[in-house]
């Protein structure tokens, strides 16, 4: 199964200096977690997720309007092709600590985007002897794993 049937194609994207509040926007429109940023000829450069943003808001002195999607998105991107097999890219996201992937044509332009939910549905509908099924239980653990030791919190924080 490749991620080209999964994934979604339609998305919305941001350039590198659309504000938060507009990213936050597309979010909500899309009813998504993830913008993709692309450059003039629509290859991502980064990406901007909705922690990206509250750990932003959150941690500066500024508002959405005033900060720029470059100033939080992250890279390098990490992405996938459509050509790929949904169990490798099930293993990338465990290994990345990622939910959502870019889905990225040739010279890193801007397919689709596929998420852990996707695969997931789709590992529902599958036999019980399809690996994506078994890797999908095995993986999302994985994924749910922070990527950094938690800190400590005092009691009745």
């Amino acid at each position: 199964m490749t991620i080209s049937t999964i994934m979604t194609a339609q998305v919305g994207s941001c350039g590198p200096e659309t504000n938060l509040g507009s990213v936050v926007e597309t979010m909500w429109a899309r009813d998504c977690g993830i913008v993709p940023v692309v450059n003039e000829g629509n290859e991502v450069i980064g990406v901007v997720t909705d922690r990206d943003i509250c750990i932003a808001l959150g941690t500066r002195d500024a508002t959405a309007s005033s900060l720029v999607a470059r100033s939080v998105m992250t890279t390098p991107v990490v992405g996938c092709a459509p050509d790929d097999d949904c169990v490798d890219v099930l293993l990338t996201m465990s290994e990345r600590h990622v939910r959502r992937l870019p889905v990225l044509g040739p010279n890193g332009v801007l397919l689709g985007i596929v998420s852990i939910d996707d695969i997931v549905r789709r590992a529902a509908r599958a036999p019980a002897t399809d690996p994506l099924r078994h890797v999908t239980l095995q993986v999302l653990a994985g994924v749910d794993t922070p990527a950094r030791p938690l800190p400590a919190m005092a009691v009745g924080a």
